[in-house]
This record gives C-alpha cells, sequence and structure tokens, in this order.
C-alpha cells in the first residue's frame, strides 16, 4: 500500500531533486550525473563541500539553460557543472518536435501531439535530434573514471527507450532513473534494453506532475535501475528480490493505477502550481 500512496499523493515537503537525493546517498564518493531533462534544477540548494561531483544538464529549451548557467555562475562550492541546450535522441531522423509556454511542453512527438502534449497552445517543428553519445563525447574522461558512481537521468517529453537502446553507452552508468510513458509498449521498450544491459529494476513511483486535466499524466512512471555488474555500487544495495517480479509489479500497478483513475478522475491529483514546485 506504500508504494501505491507514492502513486496517488505529491507532498510538496518531499520533493526533491534526484541529483541532490543521489549527491546525499553516496555523499562520500564521486558522482558523475547526467541530467536529461534538467527543468526544475536549483543550484541554490547544491552542496557547498565534499568529494568531486560532476553535473551534466541537458535540456531542450534555451531559457531553461540560460537560467541554470545564471544561477550557476553564483554558486560555490564542490560542484563541477556543464549546461548543455538540446534535442536528444538516438533516433536521429527527422521528427516532430512540440513546444508551448505553458509548464513542461517541450518535448519530441510520439505519434501524434496529443501522446505526450496536453496543451492546446502548442507549437510543432521538424527537428533531427542529436544523440546523447555524441553530445557526451567532450565528458569521455568523466564517463570512464573508474572511482566514481555514474548515473543518468531521463526526465524528458520524449521516449526513454530512444536512449537507452545504446547499449554501450548505458553499461557506462552504474544507476538509471528513466521516466516511462503511459504506453504499455514504450514502458516494455525501455525495460526490454535496460535489462539486457544487466540492469535490474528495484524502484517504481508515479512521476511527480503539475497537470490537472490531462489522464495520461498520471500514468508517466519513474523508475530506477542498477547495473549488476557496477563495482562501485555495495553488493548490499542491489536488488534482492528477483527482477521479474519488480518488472511484473510495475505493470500491475500501472493496470490498477489506469482502473482506479476512472473513479478517481482528477481526485488523485493535489492542487499544486508550477510555482509551488519551483518549475
Amino acid at each position: 500500500m506504500s508504494l501505491l500512496g507514492r502513486l496517488f499523493r505529491i507532498k510538496i515537503k518531499k520533493i526533491r531533486s534526484d541529483f541532490l537525493t543521489i549527491s546525499s546517498k553516496y555523499s562520500g564518493k564521486k558522482i558523475i550525473f547526467v541530467d536529461l531533462g534538467c527543468r526544475g534544477e536549483s543550484t541554490k540548494f547544491w552542496p557547498k563541500k565534499g568529494p568531486y561531483l560532476k553535473y551534466i544538464g541537458i535540456d531542450a529549451s534555451e531559457s531553461v539553460i540560460n537560467e541554470l548557467k545564471k544561477n550557476y555562475s553564483t554558486y560555490s562550492g564542490n560542484v563541477d557543472a556543464s549546461f548543455i541546450n538540446a534535442i536528444v535522441s538516438n533516433n536521429n531522423s527527422e521528427q516532430l518536435f512540440a513546444s508551448s509556454s505553458e509548464g513542461m511542453t517541450d518535448g519530441l512527438v510520439i505519434d501524434n501531439p496529443k501522446d505526450n502534449i496536453n496543451v492546446n497552445d502548442i507549437y510543432l517543428k521538424k527537428v533531427h535530434p542529436i544523440s546523447l553519445k555524441l553530445l557526451l563525447k567532450e565528458f569521455d574522461d568523466d564517463l570512464n573514471m573508474k572511482d566514481a558512481i555514474k548515473v543518468l537521468k531521463i526526465d524528458i517529453e520524449g521516449n526513454s527507450s530512444s536512449i537507452v537502446d545504446d547499449y554501450n553507452l548505458i553499461k557506462k552508468f552504474d544507476i538509471v532513473l528513466a521516466e516511462v510513458l503511459p504506453r504499455i509498449k514504450n514502458q516494455f521498450k525501455t525495460m526490454s534494453s535496460l535489462e539486457e544491459c544487466e540492469f535490474s529494476l528495484i524502484n517504481v513511483e508515479r512521476a511527480f506532475r503539475w497537470g490537472k486535466d490531462s489522464s495520461k499524466e498520471l500514468f508517466i512512471l519513474d523508475t530506477e535501475w542498477r547495473n549488476n555488474i557496477s563495482q562501485n555500487l555495495l553488493k548490499e544495495e542491489m536488488l534482492s528480490k528477483p527482477n521479474f517480479f519488480s518488472r511484473t509489479s510495475a505493470i500491475f500497478i500501472y493496470l490498477l493505477v489506469s482502473i482506479l483513475y476512472k473513479f478517481l478522475k482528477n481526485k488523485a491529483y493535489s492542487s499544486i502550481s508550477d510555482s509551488d514546485l519551483g518549475w
């Protein structure tokens, strides 16, 4: 029931960026954190001292990147940060990109705009995304650092399966935090790719969302994966139950929530605004 509770409630006081959570949990270790979809991050709460932390923030919004660069210019601490404005996908073919001034709506359109964009005043343009591998080429030394925990967070209005299907790149990470979209076929594709790379699913939650009118927002899930062959993570932190059980549970939760939504409608959401969340 505690897992279902996390899927249905948003508590403002408990909202914390994944970068802060990881840096706090592994406070004694060097960390390389690649944040794909870094909107909402705030340097104000970043640690001031400790071991080396490398933060690579990537976002499709130029204004978001400029704001982060501005805030980082006044930061003084142990985080070495880089910020990149880019539209990322391992599928480099021409695709539709949607943007809007209302909330978190920048992203690649999957099949049609209504699948992943929940506002009416969207602007569509054709783009050729850049692959994550090419984007991270200048950070090879960081990604090959043997004594550092490498973390990849995928939180974008796009398909996480188009990022994790680069097996050679994904295997460099110890932890992958992947947002999975409503469609079960996309969830399975993401999960299958990570499992083929020797990752195990250890946690699943409903993603924190700001909209109250779109049913699809309820079904977006945040998943946490650990690299089974990682030398940087303590063995006791690895998955103790069969991965099949975790994966089956995630799909069961998805189906259960989709059924309950018909009865709960918008009651599953807290009445909070973008400003409350810092977005």
